[in-house]
């Protein structure tokens, strides 16, 4: 007599059915996650430099020191450059230049 098991093994399943159905009853109910997007600096708002002819009308407070070096913004007229823009100058804006001789702490 031949005494063999006929009923076909149990296959085991490597994920139980519920994680599966908790993970699409999850993304039902609270959706996908979502990424949004704050923009800090724009270049035609506030950040650029295309509100108006000042720092303060951009949104920037400039801490200029006493020293020569100094932030200064506006158009220069440089090539490759258009729109208003940021530059340190040693002469009260007329060029974009420094003196690296000088001891300076200013930012905006």
């Amino acid at each position: 007599m031949n005494c063999q098991n006929t009923a076909s093994p149990r296959t085991r399943m490597t994920a139980p059915w519920w994680k599966a159905a908790l993970l699409g009853a999850a993304l039902a109910i609270g959706g996908a996650p979502s990424i949004a997007q704050t923009t800090l600096i724009s270049t035609t708002g506030d950040g650029g430099f295309a509100n108006g002819p000042s720092f303060a009308a951009n949104g920037w407070t400039v801490a200029n020191s006493a020293s020569v070096n100094q932030w200064y913004q506006g158009s220069l007229g440089l090539a490759g450059h258009s729109g208003q823009y940021a530059y340190i100058s040693n002469n009260g804006g007329l060029t974009n230049a420094f003196t690296n001789t000088a001891a300076t702490v200013s930012h905006f």
